[in-house]
């Protein structure tokens, strides 16, 4: 029978450091069958190494681990990376798996919606057990391609706040192309801006159904107001395209962990999300539309608090030993990050069904309305 949380032990020879991958020795054991035996060594630029931004500061670091073969953890995809995540804001260890179970879950016939898959995993260094982490696939071409290997292919990791009308390209860092110099790969990104934010030579409300896939982008609106994400508007995603398949450009999700955290309240939005909703015709409507058929299935209040609790159920017998371990608890049980948190969703579903339910659907009330918008860094 499989385990309820997994274990990957790791065995490394050399100091962990962030600047430089050492090689690594895993095995991953779940319960149905013997221990897999994986390798990551630098002879395949493979390894282990810690990562992350902020929560790099945290004592528990963040690994990232690349193997000399592909995993097939998560499932057929080659990828040979895996993200251990240390879960360092949210003592609940369930908002990314939610957020991006959810969008995924968005997806239809054509239509995916592509997010990182979360597995949680026991890890052990070298011996000594090292805390319950989120197991994060990557965001990367093997989540999203199909095997081409065009040059075109864009994908942008957008990591710290700002207007997008503003281009910036320090914004983000450029995942897709993998070549240096020249930035030339930007260029329809810029166009794409120009074209939206009314620069170009066609109307808005032609231009940007042929530059953006206006459902994806609607329904990358409604779960960040959906999941409360009040650290996603204006940074912490991918956006993405590959003009072989499609020459609009998409949006991918990433880093869920600060949601259904309040403040109470706000519309979660960025000057592209408005000026495209209040452009193309017709477009709040649908957005209204599309969250009234996800509440009756994908967003009803009876599955999502089915979610929480089968995962907590699952989590429940291993979190003693991380919080024990790391003090990720901050003071407050298990049982009471889960009930906060479905007490959060419960509300926040209510929130937006009112935002969804105003004259036009998703504008921000004007100041002293009452509600906020969280529209900027």
């Amino acid at each position: 029978e499989t385990v309820r949380v997994p274990a990957i032990m790791l065995h490394a020879a050399e100091p962990l450091a962030k600047t430089r991958r050492v090689d690594v020795v895993a095995e991953w054991r779940d319960g149905t069958g013997p221990p897999r035996r994986l390798v990551g060594t630098q002879a395949t630029r493979g390894g282990i190494k810690y990562r992350g931004n902020a929560s790099f500061w945290f004592p528990k670091k963040p690994f990232s681990v690349r193997l000399d073969e592909p995993h097939h953890l998560f499932d057929d995809s080659p990828t040979r990376h895996l993200y251990l995540m240390n879960a360092y804001v949210d003592g609940s260890f369930l908002r990314n798996r939610l957020s991006y179970d959810l969008f995924r879950a968005f997806s239809a016939e054509g239509a995916p919606r592509l997010a990182a898959r979360i597995l949680w995993a026991e890890v052990f260094v070298n011996g000594r057990y090292h805390g319950l982490y989120e197991m994060s696939s990557r965001i990367h071409r093997e989540l999203w391609d199909d095997g081409d290997d065009d040059e075109d292919n864009l994908l942008l990791k957008f990591m710290s706040h700002g207007p997008f009308r503003d281009f910036e390209a320090r914004r983000f860092v450029t995942v897709l192309p993998r070549r240096s110099a020249p930035d030339h790969h930007l260029e329809p990104y810029q166009d794409m801006l120009r074209a939206v934010f009314g620069l170009g030579p066609d109307p808005v409300a032609r231009a940007a159904p042929a530059w953006l896939d206006l459902d994806n982008l609607v329904d990358f609106v409604l779960l960040l107001n959906a999941t409360e994400n009040r650290d996603g508007h204006t940074a912490n995603f991918y956006v993405a395209r590959r003009p072989a398949h499609d020459p609009r450009f998409f949006i991918i999700p990433w880093d869920y962990d600060k949601t259904w955290d309040g403040p109470a309240g706000r519309w979660h939005t960025n000057d592209l999300v408005e000026q495209v909703l209040d452009q193309v015709p017709g477009l709040r409507d649908r957005m209204a539309a599309r969250w009234r058929d996800l509440r009756t299935g994908v967003l009803d209040e009876d599955r999502l608090m089915g979610e929480v609790d089968a995962h907590a159920e699952r989590l429940a017998p291993h979190i003693g030993w991380e919080y024990a371990r790391w003090g990720t608890d901050q003071g407050k049980p298990f049982e009471t990050w889960v009930a906060e948190l479905r007490t959060r969703i419960r509300e926040r579903l209510i929130e937006v069904d009112r935002f969804m339910a105003a004259d036009p659907p998703g504008r921000p009330p004007a100041a002293g309305a009452g509600a906020a918008a969280t529209a900027g860094p």
